[in-house]
């Protein structure tokens, strides 16, 4: 019986050339870019909640955070809640954005990749 060993070496470095290493531009530009999509989804009285995605997301990280001691309410449960410019303002609001916009989002990123244009991101 015939064994075959491959071993493939510079993985990491083909991703990085290409922007797609973790914490890499893809992920910030991912990351920026369904962080500002979902703004118009986030639930508003004031703007705390929406300036906490902002401030608490750490671009490339792969996560966005909306740190408020009401922010879990408004993700899961938004009984007896009357928010300004409801129903596209409401719970779940990432999810929603992404439903919304990932047709358009990914053909960016795409092309981003394809053409590895990366200007414009922000840490």
């Amino acid at each position: 019986m015939a064994k075959a060993k491959v071993e493939l070496k510079g993985t990491q470095a083909i991703l990085a050339r290409i922007g797609l290493q973790k914490g890499g531009p893809a992920q910030i530009y991912l990351d920026n870019t369904i962080l500002a999509e979902s703004d118009p989804y986030v639930p508003m009285c004031e703007s705390e909640l929406r300036g906490s995605g902002i401030g608490f997301t750490r671009p490339g990280s792969g996560k966005l955070v909306y740190k408020t001691p009401y922010a879990r309410r408004w993700w899961y449960d938004e009984k007896n809640a009357n928010f300004n410019e409801a129903p596209r303002r409401g719970k779940k609001w990432v999810l929603r954005a992404w439903a919304d916009r990932r047709t358009d989002i990914m053909a960016d990123l795409e092309r981003r990749i394809k053409e590895q244009d990366w200007s414009g991101l922000m840490r």
